[in-house]
């Protein structure tokens, strides 16, 4: 059974391999996959004391529109359709 919308998070600093796969498990499983890109805003990125190296400007290389677009070529050369894919900022 395919769920009518699917929703994944990540940082996706830069986006990998593994990323992809986890992007395309989603894609599987629903008709709309919803992709929430976190720490959209440098200026909201803060300190993070379970992972020190997390919130770092050079842990953090890519913008979010670099990633949107990353996330968004690399879903779409794997064949997902863009009308299947909302790409959305996701503060936390």
């Amino acid at each position: 059974m395919t769920d009518p919308v699917g929703v994944i998070h990540g940082r996706f600093q830069p986006l990998h391999h593994g990323h992809l796969e986890y992007l395309l498990a989603g894609a599987q499983r629903c008709t709309t996959l919803v992709v929430g890109i976190t720490n959209p805003d440098p200026e909201q990125t803060g300190f993070e004391p379970t992972d020190t190296e997390r919130g770092r400007p050079e842990s953090n290389p890519c913008t979010y529109y670099e990633r949107y677009l990353m996330v968004l070529r690399a879903l779409t050369d794997s064949g997902i359709e863009p009308s299947r894919l909302h790409i959305v900022p996701f503060p936390h």
